[in-house]
């Protein structure tokens, strides 16, 4: 399991330059951490 700051879980959600590196390392770890308190 990866810790995923909201940074990095914006380009799985929209068209970004870093979006399709960002969907490899999920593909290699699907469980995401996120911390609810880091703003967006």
């Amino acid at each position: 399991m990866k810790f995923w700051d909201a940074s990095a879980i914006i380009p799985l959600l929209a068209e970004e330059p870093a979006r399709e590196a960002m969907l490899r390392v999920l593909e290699e770890d699907a469980e995401i951490l996120a911390w609810w308190g880091t703003p967006v």
